[in-house]
């Protein structure tokens, strides 16, 4: 139920664009561009503008951008134990900017099960090498397998439809192939080079294909890469947000950490993309952490302002200034899909 069925229009572009895939400026080519061995035909590059506005670059302005490209991705701040922490919200420009955690009376996005969730077929090593990759002239990497996405986040109408970045891993048995010969989830199920995916998967991770022509704010130092991947949809290349591993309950359910939404004073809800608005109760390699947040409401009273708050008081605890009591809160409104390092 979670990802709606795809579009296959305006789907191609090669040259110059597919050379933004791989950092290269790399001339533009026809179809049978590739490693010449036995292998999926390569198609060009998939057209981001296909995917759902929520993968969509948050800004299109040259000032909002600063030094990176327009249109790019922004690099929001929010707070994680009393400390400044920057993060990609997968909101992009969306004006639904969350998923609602309960949409209806009826549909309700938890629990989220694995198998609800886009497979990826994910077999990075088990390849043989070819020749070594070429910026010059080289489309794709022979090195190293990208992985091929069953299905990608195409928009939807539907109620009952989430299109969210979330994947299901599988691994793949798979022999004498060279390291990207193979560019279609479909010739891993046909059993090309003896292919063999793993019935269940290996992990749930937050993957958001993105546009690669925008540009993305820095989430550290201005030297620090933002966490980008290529992979592959029906011999086409993509590029997309690695968000990391989504913890899984004992029945297989995705697990979300609770963070808080800071509303203004009045009947006002804040936007999840508004800077300084979001308090999560960790960050990256900690135990609680989790890239997929519920958001919990706090309505701020009186003269306080997003200033005012960087923690979370769990219940049960002291609370410690500038830290907001997570009985105060009322229940989860939205949910949102962080890309952090």
């Amino acid at each position: 139920m979670v990802f709606a069925p795809p579009m296959l229009t305006a789907m191609l572009r090669r040259g110059a664009l597919a050379a933004l895939f791989v950092g290269a400026l790399a001339p533009a080519c026809g179809p049978d561009t590739g490693p010449k061995v036995p292998g999926d035909r390569y198609n060009g590059v998939f057209d981001s503008a296909s995917l759902d506005l929520k993968f969509a670059p948050g800004s299109t302005s040259t000032t909002t951008c600063g030094s990176v490209r327009a249109p790019c991705y922004l690099a929001q701040q929010g707070w994680a134990n009393g400390k400044a922490f920057k993060f990609y919200n997968i909101a992009g420009a969306a004006t639904a900017n969350a998923v609602r955690t309960t949409p209806s009376a009826t549909v309700s996005l938890f629990p989220l099960a694995t198998s609800s969730l886009i497979k990826v077929f994910h077999f990075p090593n088990n390849c043989a090498k070819g020749k070594e990759f070429d910026p010059r002239s080289d489309l794709f990497r022979e090195d190293v397998q990208y992985p091929l996405f069953t299905n990608l986040p195409f928009p939807s109408t539907s109620s009952s439809v989430f299109v969210l970045p979330l994947v299901a891993l599988h691994s793949v048995s798979v022999s004498g192939n060279t390291c990207n010969a193979l560019k279609d989830a479909a010739s891993i199920t046909d059993g090309e080079f003896g292919a063999r995916p793993s019935e269940n998967p290996t992990s749930v991770q937050v993957w958001a294909p993105v546009d690669p022509s925008s540009g993305f704010q820095p989430l550290g130092s201005a030297a620090t890469p933002p966490p980008t991947a290529n992979a592959w949809f029906r011999g086409m290349q993509g590029l997309y947000l690695d968000g990391g591993r989504v913890p899984l309950d004992s029945s297989g359910n995705v697990v979300a950490m609770d963070g808080v939404i800071l509303n203004p004073v009045g009947s006002a809800f804040e936007s999840v993309l508004t800077n300084n608005a979001l308090i999560l109760p960790a960050t990256p390699g900690q135990d609680a952490y989790s890239p997929v947040v519920r958001l919990r409401q706090y309505r701020m009273t009186g003269s306080q302002r997003l200033s005012d708050f960087s923690g979370i008081c769990l219940a049960g605890a002291t609370c410690k200034a500038k830290e907001v009591p997570i009985a105060d809160t009322t229940a989860s409104f939205n949910t949102i899909f962080i890309v952090a390092q």
